[in-house]
């Protein structure tokens, strides 16, 4: 029985915090989804210098 109780209490504190981390992507973004936009996109953190 206990190990049934443990289980659960696992498998709910994963799925409650799938949820927050998704939320917290969705509040961070201003509703959009993080992958959706393209209104910024990412560099290569380069500037294209070359370094001799």
């Amino acid at each position: 029985m206990k190990k049934l109780l443990f289980t659960l209490a696992i498998t709910l504190g994963l799925a409650l915090g799938g949820v927050v981390l998704t939320t917290s992507n969705v509040l961070a973004c201003g509703g959009k989804d993080k992958d959706a936009t393209t209104e910024h996109p990412t560099t290569g953190g380069g500037d294209g210098s070359t370094q001799s």
